[in-house]
Order: structure tokens, then C-alpha cells, then sequence
């Protein structure tokens, strides 16, 4: 595991120095910590690891991203009155949970099948 993190580690110090030189001196810093970690995560499960750059991983930051954002919206209520997601499910935000959950299940299905060997 600490040789997989240290050849992560080396691809990020590559990959934000790229960033850097690309854009002026400037690092945008919008997910710059989340791919090399869901690469550790792939690598350590999967053994897969993605380009930072590959529009799979993208679009799995994206879901969780879009996910975590739909708690903030009506998570809270729904802990205090699981209930309710039967009698306003647009309102506290489970009917965008459900959608969001299938993306991700979608995601995994064709992930799963695309690297089937």
C-alpha cells in the first residue's frame, strides 16, 4: 500500500506541476486532492488507477460531487423523519437521492463490465 501511495504521490507532484506551468503559474484547485485519492482507493481495491485527465473518473467525482451536494438540501429532515420521504419526496430532496444513487449504480454496473477480464 505505501508503494502505491508513493507512486500516486509522484504522478500528483508531475501532474500539479503540469497544472501549474499550463496555466501561468496558477493551480485551479477544484478537485486537485480528490482524484489522486480515488486513485489510491481504485488502485487498493481494483487494482486500476485512472489518468487525472480520464472522463470516467470525472464523471464519478461529479456524482458524488452532486450526491453530497443533495444532502445539504434535505438530509437533515429526513434523519428526523425518515417518513416523510414517502409524502414529499421532491420537497426533501429523496427523489434526487434515488436518481443520483442510480447514476452511481449505473456507473459501476458499466464500469464493472467494461473492465471485466
Amino acid at each position: 500500500m505505501e508503494a502505491g501511495v508513493g507512486s500516486e504521490l509522484t504522478v500528483f507532484l508531475d501532474y500539479i506541476q503540469h497544472k501549474i506551468q499550463e496555466n501561468d503559474g496558477i493551480l485551479y484547485m477544484k478537485h486537485v486532492f480528490t482524484l489522486p485519492v480515488l486513485n489510491i482507493l481504485w488502485d487498493m481495491v481494483a487494482g486500476i488507477r485512472f489518468s487525472y485527465e480520464d472522463h470516467k473518473l470525472k464523471e464519478l467525482v461529479q456524482i458524488v460531487e452532486e450526491l453530497s451536494r443533495s444532502f445539504d438540501i434535505g438530509g437533515n429532515i429526513l434523519m428526523g423523519f425518515p417518513s416523510l420521504r414517502f409524502v414529499a419526496p421532491e420537497i426533501t430532496g429523496h427523489s434526487q437521492h434515488m436518481r443520483l444513487y442510480g447514476r452511481l449504480h449505473e456507473y459501476f454496473r458499466v464500469f464493472d463490465s467494461d473492465n471485466a477480464n
